[in-house]
């Protein structure tokens, strides 16, 4: 019986194998500075996470304050493009300090013909702003921004011409295109920005200095299309279909009567 007593009060007798555990104990760690790999991967951080990496802690925050690095190349795209606006991106673009290369904007609504000329102003060294996957024609540079989804909404390029990074057209009409293909040169062609290469408004075709028509509001047209536009009933000027908010009625006779036309009357 006292055996058996003796067991009882010591559960891991000497000659036991069963070694008695010590309780857990949770050794508390310091906060301290983030990993040193950690900083060798922000450049290579798509834009929402970059951004994302900013908030974490102020290391990380000033590092990208200080690195100049990870802001060379800015793609934008989803979930950031539907809320990007021009003040936004002049603040993102603002890191790379005037050293700017690439600047991609995914369907970036928001974003303004003038806002991304104030990046591309600020950056010289830029070389590529959002490749387009179709001409770019200027008398469709409004319509079909929204038609069709898989178009980019803002479209710049180097100009041939004089090698700015502006809006760049391709001329529609057929003969241009055979042309284009043909010349060894770009700069030889009509292919340009509309300050290089005047265009029609309707047909987006290019235009020489003495083939340019007088409209009433100011865009120039070729013949064939200044031809099929309705006249003013005074000065026989058409407006441009862009342009047709600045016609009135004349209460006398069918037609319109331009805007220039309207207040020198009233």
């Amino acid at each position: 019986m006292e055996k058996l007593i003796q067991k009882a009060k010591d559960p891991f007798p000497s000659n036991s194998c069963i070694i008695p555990q010590e309780p857990y104990t949770i050794q508390e760690i310091e906060p301290g500075p983030p990993h040193e790999a950690l900083f060798l991967v922000l450049a290579y951080l798509p834009l929402f996470e970059l951004l994302a990496m900013g908030e974490v802690c102020m290391s990380l925050r000033d590092a990208l304050h200080k690195d100049v690095l990870p802001w060379l190349n800015i793609i934008v795209e989803r979930p950031l493009n539907l809320r990007l606006t021009d003040e936004i991106l002049e603040n993102i673009t603002s890191k790379a300090i005037g050293r700017l290369k690439t600047l991609a904007l995914m369907n970036c609504v928001k974003i303004t013909d003038d806002g991304l000329q104030s990046v591309i102003d600020r950056n010289h060294g830029i070389n590529k702003v959002q490749q387009r996957q179709q001409p770019m024609l200027f008398h469709r540079r409004n319509s079909s921004m929204f038609s069709n989804e898989s178009e980019p909404l803002i479209d710049v390029d180097i100009c041939p011409k004089c090698k700015d990074v502006r809006m760049v057209y391709d001329c529609p009409r057929e003969a241009c295109k055979r042309k284009n293909k043909k010349l060894m040169q770009p700069t030889a062609g009509c292919k340009g920005c509309n300050l290089c290469i005047p265009r029609c408004e309707e047909c987006g075709g290019c235009l020489e200095s003495e083939e340019i028509e007088e409209t009433a509001c100011g865009d120039g047209l070729c013949s064939e299309c200044w031809l099929q536009l309705p006249k003013c009933n005074f000065c026989n000027r058409p407006n441009c279909n862009r342009h047709t908010n600045r016609q009135y009625k004349h209460s006398s006779s069918s037609g319109f009567v331009c805007e220039i036309c309207h207040y020198m009357q009233y």
